[in-house]
C-alpha cells in the first residue's frame, strides 16, 4: 500500500467508515492514507468502540460480543487520540474532533434503539470518562 502513495493524486478528504476494525494490521494502512491527503486535507474515520459496554453487560450474564470475527479491533478514544504520537507523525497531523460517532438509527424506524444510543452517546459530552458510546469518530487534518 505504501507504494501507492507516490502514484496517486493527493486528496482533500479521505473517509473510512467502519473499515479499519476489520483489518488485522491497520496502523500502516491508516498512516499511508494520511500521506494521500493534501495540506489542510481531512481524514475521517468511524469505528466501533463497544468493548467497555460488552464487559459491563457481561457482568449481568448477558453475552454481547461484537469482537472477532465481526471486528478485530475496538477503536475508541484511546486508540485515536494517541495514534498520531504513536506513529511518530506529530506536527504533520492534528486532531480536529474526536468524539462518539453519530447514531446510525432513527427515531422513526427504531425509536427505542435510537433513544438508548443517543442517550449513551450524549452522556459522554459532560462526562468525558464515559466509555459506553458504541462507536467513535475522528477528524484529523494534515497541517504540514
Amino acid at each position: 500500500m505504501s507504494q501507492l502513495a507516490g502514484l496517486l493524486d493527493k486528496y482533500d478528504i479521505i473517509i473510512a467508515s467502519a473499515v479499519f476494525d476489520h483489518i488485522p494490521d491497520c496502523s500502516e494502512i491508516i498512516k499511508t492514507l494520511f500521506t494521500l491527503l493534501k495540506k489542510d486535507g481531512i481524514f475521517y474515520s468511524r469505528t466501533p468502540f463497544v468493548v467497555p459496554l460488552m464487559v459491563f453487560i457481561n457482568k449481568f450474564k448477558i453475552n454481547l460480543d461484537f469482537t472477532y470475527p465481526a471486528h478485530v479491533h475496538d477503536m475508541g478514544d484511546k486508540f485515536w487520540n494517541t495514534f498520531i504520537t504513536k506513529m511518530g507523525i506529530s506536527g504533520q497531523y492534528k486532531i480536529i474532533k474526536s468524539r462518539p460517532s453519530i447514531v446510525e438509527s432513527s427515531f422513526n424506524k427504531d425509536f427505542i434503539r435510537t433513544l438508548i444510543s443517543t442517550t449513551f452517546k450524549a452522556i459522554w459530552y459532560p462526562f468525558r470518562f464515559w466509555k459506553f458510546v458504541g462507536g467513535w469518530e475522528i477528524f484529523i487534518k494534515k497541517v504540514d
